[in-house]
């Protein structure tokens, strides 16, 4: 599937300093907003794709995606997208519906946000947008498909019986993606996962991009593109490597 997606966290303008790196100010989200509009690009969203016909062209289609869903994006964001008409994803761990972020709180000594409750992930989706799983616990990959089931398959049953569909696609927690996790996601009945940085890129290990406060009108436009995306193919297998040689 070739077409740009794109990732974010948390949009505000005062974030605690120990969320500063997952944060851009609502004037960037809204440049960015204005930049895919501007390119003439269209939102949409892994459960649309999956309706469509295999052929159909996605050309100028772009996926907006929000990891963790922290209850804030209903302060300016959600409002945001619904007046501009347009669509976005939010991957949410289910065990913490209604919670907070406690593998950020408990691993990283991270700020507690709260996330998105059950009626708000049920607006959500009767307003148009996708709901998908971001595990259950949000739980580094564990290595074997029976630890890791909870994470899969159990975050979509959940999601199923909470929003009455069947859910199309899961973010990998921490952007890892273990060679098990496709085959794991695909038994699950996922159609679309996605990563950050993925080596070899399928329907169930997506790149995406990040677009960061030093981010520039610019810079977004180019993440928009053919080229970048290029260059993510050729880049993000060489990262990989470097990885695996440092280590």
């Amino acid at each position: 599937m070739n077409l740009p997606i794109a990732m974010f966290h948390h949009i505000a303008d005062n974030p605690h300093p120990s969320l500063k790196g997952w944060t851009i100010s609502i004037n960037q989200f809204n440049i960015f907003l204005d930049c895919i509009t501007e390119r003439g690009y269209e939102t949409t969203t892994f459960e649309t794709i999956n309706l469509m016909n295999p052929n159909a062209s996605l050309n100028k289609k772009i996926i907006i995606t929000f990891d963790d869903c922290p209850a804030s994006l209903f302060d300016y964001v959600v409002p945001e997208l619904l007046r501009r008409g347009m669509k976005a994803v939010f991957f949410i761990p289910t065990a913490q519906i209604g919670g907070i972020n406690l593998w950020d709180v408990e691993e990283q000594g991270f700020e507690a946000v709260r996330l998105m409750s059950a009626d708000q992930l049920k607006y959500l989706s009767a307003s148009g947008m996708e709901i998908g799983s971001h595990g259950d616990n949000h739980k580094r990959p564990e290595p074997n498909q029976e630890a890791s089931k909870n994470e899969t398959h159990q975050s979509k049953a959940i999601l199923t019986a909470l929003l009455g569909k069947q859910i199309t696609s899961f973010s990998y927690p921490y952007g890892q993606i273990p060679k098990h996790y496709p085959a794991l996601l695909k038994s699950a009945g996922y159609q679309f996962a996605a990563g950050i940085y993925t080596p070899f890129q399928t329907n169930l290990s997506l790149r995406r991009f990040g677009i960061h406060e030093s981010d520039t009108k610019q810079s977004m436009s180019f993440k928009l593109g053919h080229i970048y995306r290029g260059l993510r193919f050729i880049g993000d297998p060489l990262l990989q490597l470097y990885n695996l040689i440092r280590v």
